[in-house]
């Protein structure tokens, strides 16, 4: 059996005061509890946008965390925009890593909802990004939540994280990505094009390869500063000029902006102290723009140090990262090494890996025998990646247990999972066939009440989890599966 998420559209990748409700929550993983402030400030245009802060017991400093170029939440979840300006949240690895483990490693974490998340039909530049997160830091001095501020830019996050900085006190700035690809499209050489020379020792490109992707490079980053925003809204952005992809949220201005902005001169004004990492087999911010800043960066007698991890991507998937940064901040000399706290972190996630791959693997038409095993040991590490106990819950339901189907769809039902309203029918379905009536509609309404507009296909029994569909099961109760 397959089961498709028909979400109707292809992700293509290429300052005044705050209002709060001081929500708190509690926030567990597998060692501790911190405390979450949740809350909302009010940007630099009077936007308000929601932001949390995790506090861990004794921290002294405060990370303030900024994601890539995608819509992003405050929790730890990226978005994806459908037609008519909807948004829906997906997981990102890295980001619920990074609040995941800086925490643990005894840091509080501060995040924010990123403008266009908050208001999809937004396109920000990145001036105004950085002018959020000032306003967001603003926010936690006033609430007295602001202890030694260290800036992490990941990705596009690195641009907005440099030009920040220097309106700062912030005590360090890491950037995870170069905070830069700048390279002058018109009057250059495609021989002395840094993403070529990343393509040659990643790819292993010949020059007539490289040759060809600079030319097409070059002609779109040229059509840019030829055309205004509203004809690269309604025609340019959808019509694929050499095959090259802008997503549904992709911002006019700083698709411009990046071809000229360098990071150096922002990063010299603050005056902290500057640590860029970078993955060896980075492609969307090459090491190759990396070292091209921090050279630059020395040149201007700046103090900085670079970090270059072996074998690793753009999505950080390596540990490395982690332990890298922490000492650095802690200043000591020898920047990849591992004390308990990164053992016990690496051991978790070692074992989340094994179950992520287990379910991956699942067949929803062989019998497995093991499947009690891998539920058991998911719900023991408390197992936390929605879309994962979603399938696991279902070839559970397919092998007969329905208790253990019920609980792994309570685990999938998770409100910041896109299709939060699927195990919810789910379990409408279980308790049918259990003889539950009430209960099952009860759960029926409220899988009604989250229903994103898009359907949910299970193609092996042809069910299609659709409004009608919900609805269809509050008149009449679930039966089963062929």
């Amino acid at each position: 059996m397959k089961t498709n998420f028909i979400l109707g559209i292809m992700i293509l990748t290429l300052f005044s005061g705050c209002q709060t409700s001081n929500e708190k929550s509690t926030y567990d993983d597998a060692q501790n509890n911190f405390d979450t402030v949740k809350f909302t400030f009010t940007s630099f245009d009077s936007i308000e946008l929601p932001a949390q802060l995790i506090i861990t017991p004794g921290s002294k400093r405060t990370v303030l965390f900024l994601n890539g170029s995608t819509p992003y939440d405050e929790k730890g979840n990226i978005g994806s925009l459908l037609p008519g300006n909807q948004m829906i949240k997906a997981r990102q690895d890295f980001y619920v890593r990074f609040i995941e483990v800086m925490t643990r490693k005894g840091y509080d974490v501060a995040t924010f909802s990123k403008r266009s998340f908050t208001y999809p039909h937004l396109r920000p530049s990145l001036d105004e990004l950085a002018k959020d997160a000032y306003q967001f830091i603003d926010a936690l001095e006033n609430k007295s939540q602001l202890k030694d501020l260290i800036i992490v830019g990941y990705s596009e996050g690195s641009r907005v994280a440099s030009m920040l900085v220097k309106h700062t006190n912030a005590n360090a700035c890491i950037l995870l990505g170069s905070a830069s690809t700048q390279f002058d499209y018109v009057t250059g050489d495609w021989k002395d094009w840094p993403m070529g020379k990343a393509y040659k020792r990643i790819r292993g490109w010949n020059d007539e390869q490289v040759k060809k992707e600079y030319e097409q490079w070059s002609d779109i980053m040229c059509s840019l500063q030829n055309m205004d925003e509203a004809y690269f809204e309604s025609e340019y952005k959808t019509s694929n000029p050499h095959g090259f992809g802008f997503a549904p949220w992709e911002s006019f201005r700083i698709d411009r902006a990046v071809q000229f902005y360098n990071p150096t001169d922002d990063l010299v004004q603050s005056g902290a102290p500057v640590l860029i990492v970078i993955g060896e087999k980075d492609l969307a911010m090459p090491m190759e723009f990396a070292r091209r800043t921090y050279e630059d960066l020395l040149a201007a007698g700046h103090d900085a140090q670079f970090y270059l991890i072996p074998d690793e991507g753009h999505q950080y998937s390596k540990y490395d990262v982690f332990a890298v940064m922490h000492s650095w901040i802690e200043g000591e000399e020898d920047l990849l090494s591992f004390d308990d706290t990164d053992r016990e972190i690496m051991d978790q996630y070692e074992k989340i890996t094994k179950i992520t791959t287990a379910i991956s693997r699942l067949s929803y038409d062989v019998p497995n025998p093991e499947i009690d095993t891998l539920f058991l040991q998911a719900e023991a590490i408390s197992y936390r990646i929605p879309d994962r106990w979603f399938k696991l819950a279902l070839v559970l339901f397919n092998n007969g247990k329905l208790e253990e189907s019920f609980k792994a769809f309570d685990f999938a039902a998770d409100p910041d999972f896109a299709i939060y309203y699927a195990p919810l029918a789910w379990k409408g379905h279980i308790l049918d066939i259990q003889g539950h009536r009430e209960e099952a509609i009860e759960y029926y309404k409220k899988a009604l009440e989250y229903y994103p507009g898009f359907p949910v296909q299970h193609d092996h029994w042809g069910i299609v989890l659709t409004e009608e569909y919900i609805k269809g099961r509050m008149e009449e109760p679930f039966k089963g599966v062929k």
